[in-house]
């Protein structure tokens, strides 16, 4: 691992911002996409308890 250094003036934050954000991107696109499958799992689950009491109330 790299050791940071201390930001000293605008050119060398200039050179470091542009690494940050790509990286801040990275870690937002694997969030969303862990987020869009929990949010499926989540409604597939509702959907099969909604079939499911359906069933039984409309069968019985």
């Amino acid at each position: 691992m790299r050791k940071l250094q201390p930001i000293t003036d605008n050119h060398s934050a200039r050179e470091l911002l542009p690494n940050d954000i790509f990286q801040l991107g990275q870690v937002l696109k694997r969030k969303y996409t862990l987020l869009k499958y929990a949010y499926n799992f989540a409604a597939a689950g509702i959907l099969t308890g909604v079939i499911s009491i359906s069933f039984r109330f409309f069968l019985n």
